[in-house]
């Protein structure tokens, strides 16, 4: 799915708005969601690192995936850094992530571990524990 979040200013330039949009069609976006923050808070946030500026725009309405967040925080970063921009677009396409993301897994992945060993029973079963069961099933009988 193709999500974009528009970024901008508030009027009053003492807000800053995150609209979050889905393409349902080819090309045709809905709004699914509009969150307001204090630029002030933003702003204090966008100091302390891309962390926290990530962690201050989750809310209850607006809660990304962290790779999402991230590319919002980063656009918001954008944003503040350019005195004459009002807004800025944040395109994502979660094709291109999934496909990032499983880039990534597979890199941490072992190749040397052999699966057959992994596999190996690590233990042995004598024959003789075996017998004393049978035993102790024909007592049960009598």
């Amino acid at each position: 799915m193709k999500q974009k979040y528009i970024i901008e200013k508030g009027d009053n330039k003492t807000d800053l708005i995150i609209r979050e949009f889905a393409e349902l069609e080819k090309a045709e976006y809905s709004l699914l969601m509009e969150e307001t923050y204090p630029l002030a808070t933003i702003k204090k946030a966008n100091g302390e690192g891309l962390a926290s500026l990530m962690t201050a725009i989750k809310t209850h309405d607006l809660f990304p995936p962290s790779s999402i967040a991230e590319k919002i925080a980063e656009g918001i970063g954008v944003l503040l850094a350019d005195k004459e921009k009002d807004s800025i677009e944040v395109a994502i396409d979660d094709a291109t992530i999934l496909k990032e993301e499983e880039a990534d897994i597979e890199e941490e992945i072992e190749p040397e571990e052999d699966i057959d060993e992994l596999l190996e029973d690590d233990f042995s079963f004598d024959d003789d524990d075996s017998d004393d069961d049978d035993d102790s099933d024909d007592d049960m009988d009598s």
